[in-house]
């Protein structure tokens, strides 16, 4: 049986049409139950496998601001 995210973001460029999608699973096997395992377009985030909601946010506020 699949897991289900628990939250899913998603930034659309509508000009360029390119984005990406952000899911976060809830793992009750991590250190505080704040934290959630990070997928970028399905796959493991890289830079932050594992991050709270704020942190997923502020990186992508800040990836909106420089691009």
């Amino acid at each position: 049986m699949k897991q289900e995210p628990r939250y899913t973001i998603e930034v659309t460029d509508h000009r360029s049409k390119a984005g990406f999608r952000v899911e976060l699973y809830a793992d009750y096997y991590l250190e505080t139950a704040r934290n959630f395992r990070v997928f970028v377009d399905g796959k493991p985030a890289k830079k932050t496998p594992v991050a709270s909601k704020t942190k997923v946010l502020d990186l992508i506020r800040r990836w909106l601001v420089a691009h």
